[in-house]
């Protein structure tokens, strides 16, 4: 087998009934995930709940923390988005567990006044709410000042605070049907789960030969996520997910400007967020791109929605590149569904999806030599296939300036190509000319990106830049601030003292936040599933890696080399995430962590095809009904 890793080898002629065995085990695992939530999740309406009145000028998210007798956390926890409009509201925050202690009001960062007039506590639904006094409520910690006048609590945070908290204490716990705490698994549940894993690596282990065609099934699925992507395109509103209206004025400003403007031009204060920043001030090509096609395309009623549909777009090409070849086919479709966080990516505006979409169609064109990509590697000659050569400089030039964090995966790409290259029996030095020359076609269009940059801002870029932050960033975000070790909490960690280490500890949790948000993490970071949800996806992918390691590892001596590379390139994904959390900006995001899935699929697509099919049809029905069940009952609630 030590050679099979490039080859499609014909499959086995006695399948026998292994791969079924294995994913029946796989799914039953997953059903057991399923009736464990989806009745809690079913049952919502039947859950405790604090409902607070509270009327505010300051934007932001306000959550609420409940104490079910072991402590503050975040999964005993809730957030809601607060509307700035200096008008009493009503927000509701669902409880969990049998009993709570007590509550954590964390008002929205920023700073400002906040009016609480309200805190209710509905033991169960259907009973009337219980009303908690307001002089119960107490600062905590961060809190610059609270007055009680005429049954209005006035709380006053400071624009520096890096952690306001509110804290009601009850006299003895209260008895709340707020259904089973999400998170823990029953004592059965867990052992079922481990021993299936274990089955299923035996079985896995001993596997010699797989079936043909059963995974052409989940070549039907992405078109069942689509539908969903459309309905939370269609349906969400404006500023609903991550910075969507700050990217979506970046875009605008290109519907006015043929090319990118100076960094500090008048056109650019309507896509500012707080930190001062615009998405169109970086130069990547999506804004510019979609920009310009808004000029001619209206898809939609409104323009973020327009928007929204070319970006869903991309993932549609995506799909349809399944119908393209049977080798790309079983690890493309593995890919697409392999978190619902991918979908989501997709389904409204930003900045990650267009580089994950350019570095997944260059690792689907560099797959193999039966496309013109695929024919310019592998030919020693500089003039076969040429416009081939001109795809692959031009997808890679604009992954180049586009995100920094996929520079990475086009660096996965080369060390490919030169392992190919080192491996093939003749013609090593011209195939080596001809990856240098694409490698110099890139930097090229890297270094001419940055030119132009110099050029309209008078090559004194950072000068202006700074200045520009400075003059429109709120007070906690500006870097006159920041370089102090003052300002907002979470910027510039490293600067501020922070151990890298402790990035990891119970104050930040990176690597938990960032993996959940990989799987299913929805808005501005606070709409969570369940626990157990969190705990199926990571036994999935653990499994996953075991699989395709093993696969790897069988493959012979080169196979075991493209083992070690793709580790080392993931650790390399996961730690450039850490070190910008660590040393710019906390933000514990899985998205940072997509550049691992373009290196995922050029790995599993130089398997052998009927161990590209095993890893389909075992995990890619599991992942797409665990994102199904997130995107449905999370993202669109």
């Amino acid at each position: 087998m030590s050679e099979e890793t490039f080859q499609d080898a014909p499959h086995p002629p006695h399948p026998g009934a292994r791969l079924g065995t294995l994913v029946c085990l796989v799914h039953v695992l997953l059903g057991c995930f399923l009736f464990h939530t989806l009745s809690a999740v079913l049952a919502t309406d039947d859950k405790a709940s604090v409902l607070l009145e509270m009327e505010t000028s300051s934007p932001g998210l306000v959550r609420l923390y409940f104490d079910p007798m072991w402590g503050f956390d975040e999964k005993d926890s809730a957030a809601v988005q607060v509307a700035a409009d200096g008008r009493p509201r009503t927000y509701a925050f669902t409880l969990r567990g049998e009993q709570v202690r007590a509550l954590r009001i964390d008002p929205p960062e920023g700073g400002g006044a906040f009016v609480i007039t309200g805190l209710r506590l509905v033991p169960r639904a259907g009973d009337p709410p219980v009303s908690i006094p307001l002089p119960r409520i107490e600062a905590r910690r961060d809190i610059a000042g609270m007055a009680l006048d005429q049954g209005r609590l006035t709380v006053t945070v400071s624009p520096e605070a890096p952690d306001p908290q509110l804290l009601v204490r009850f006299d003895e716990p209260l008895a709340i049907d707020g259904g089973k705490p999400d998170g823990y698994l029953t004592e059965l549940e867990a052992a079922v789960a481990v021993g299936l894993v274990l089955v299923v690596l035996v079985l896995l282990w001993r596997a010699r030969t797989t079936p043909a065609g059963a995974f052409f099934a989940t070549t039907l699925l992405p078109g069942v996520v689509l539908g969903m992507m459309l309905a939370l395109a269609a349906e969400s509103p404006l500023d609903s997910h991550p910075d969507e209206r700050q990217h979506v004025e970046a875009a605008r400003v290109f519907t006015s400007a043929w090319l990118p403007p100076a960094v500090d031009d008048p056109r650019l204060i309507p896509s500012l967020s707080k930190y001062g920043y615009s998405y169109a001030q970086d130069g990547y090509p999506v804004y510019w791109l979609i920009g310009l096609a808004t000029r001619a395309l209206e898809l939609a009623p409104t323009y973020y929605q327009t928007v929204r549909l070319l970006n869903v777009a991309l993932f549609f090409f995506l799909a349809a590149l399944l119908l393209w070849r049977e080798r790309v086919r079983a690890p493309l479709t593995l890919v697409l569904l392999c978190s619902p966080q991918l979908f989501y990516t997709f389904s409204y505006f930003n900045g990650d999806a267009f580089p994950l979409f350019l570095t997944l169609v260059t690792a689907v064109l560099l797959a193999g030599p039966d496309n013109p990509v695929g024919r310019f590697l592998s030919s020693p000659s500089f003039t076969d296939d040429l416009f081939g050569g001109v795809i692959l400089a031009g997808l890679m030039g604009l992954t180049a300036i586009s995100k920094p964090n996929y520079l990475l995966v086009l660096a996965f790409f080369f060390g490919l190509a030169l392992l190919d290259i080192l491996r093939a029996a003749a013609g090593k030095r011209r195939r080596l000319l001809k990856l240098a020359a694409l490698a110099a076609c890139v930097t090229a269009v890297y270094g001419l990106n940055a030119w132009y940059q110099d050029h309209i801002n008078g090559y004194e870029r950072d000068r202006r830049m700074a200045a520009f932050v400075e003059l429109h960033a709120d007070k906690q975000y500006k870097p006159s601030l920041l370089t102090k070790g003052e300002g907002q909490f979470s910027l510039r960690l490293r600067d501020k003292g922070v151990d890298p280490l402790e990035i990891f500890g119970d104050t930040y949790r990176w690597h938990i936040k960032s993996f959940e948000s990989f799987v299913g993490v929805y808005g501005y970071m606070q709409k969570f599933a369940p626990c157990q949800y969190y705990a199926f996806f990571a036994l999935m992918w653990l499994m996953f890696f075991a699989v395709l390691g093993w696969f790897l590892w069988k493959g012979g001596g080169h196979s075991r080399l493209l083992l070690v590379f793709l580790a080392g390139s993931l650790a390399l994904a996961a730690g450039q995430s850490m070190y910008f959390s660590w040393a710019m900006d906390f933000q514990a995001q899985g998205r940072y962590l997509f550049p691992a899935l373009p290196m995922l699929f050029a790995i599993m697509s130089r398997l052998p095809q009927h161990r590209r099919e095993v890893l389909t049809i075992t995990f890619a029905p599991a992942f797409f009904l665990l994102g199904m069940w997130s995107f449905l009952f999370v993202a669109l609630s």
